[in-house]
């Protein structure tokens, strides 16, 4: 089958892949007698302000992870604009799994005033690249101060017209 595309891999999908194979496709919380890892919970209709382990969400949720894992994600041709993935964010995580699937990545980085901090920056989003990208993936650094218009208007401008990308996902 030499049609058929490579799996995305990296160390994020790789983590998905092994809960669902451990898990199984359906729920497990009857055959085995234990809670999946991952799994979904509901208000049963009698008491909104409860949450149970819910057998058929956890199920399909579990098979669409498996799904995923299986066949793979593609983010390729995605064009996708982060203006708050800095370090210790919880969307730098987002950024990971966005190269990992091929995507090309604009973060908009608000660049501290001494050169030792512009260069920690960039040397964290360059170790991101290395562990994380892929295939098409592309990682782009733009200083900005997502806090004001006349910079974020200057960010997609030069977006659209040095860059001659299209922006599809702003987080």
């Amino acid at each position: 089958d030499q049609h058929r595309l490579k799996r995305p891999s990296g160390p994020l999908l790789d983590t998905m892949r092994s809960t669902v194979i451990r898990h199984g496709t359906s729920s497990t919380a009857q055959s085995s007698g234990s809670m999946p890892l991952v799994y979904i919970k509901s208000c049963p209709p009698q008491n909104s302000s409860v949450r149970i382990f819910d057998e058929v969400k956890s199920a399909q949720y579990l098979a669409c992870l498996h799904n995923l894992s299986s066949n793979g994600v593609s983010f390729a041709g995605q064009v996708v604009l982060f203006t708050g993935a800095g370090m210790g964010s919880i969307a730098i995580e987002m950024v990971k799994m966005l190269l990992e699937g091929g995507a090309i990545v604009i973060s908009a980085i608000n660049y501290a005033k001494s050169e030792e901090s512009i260069q920690n920056t960039l040397s964290f989003y360059r170790r991101i690249y290395e562990e994380h990208g892929s295939k098409g993936s592309r990682l782009i650094t733009q200083p900005c101060n997502a806090g004001s218009v006349q910079y974020v208007l200057a960010l997609v401008e030069h977006i659209y017209t040095s860059l001659l990308l299209d922006i599809d996902f702003i987080v």
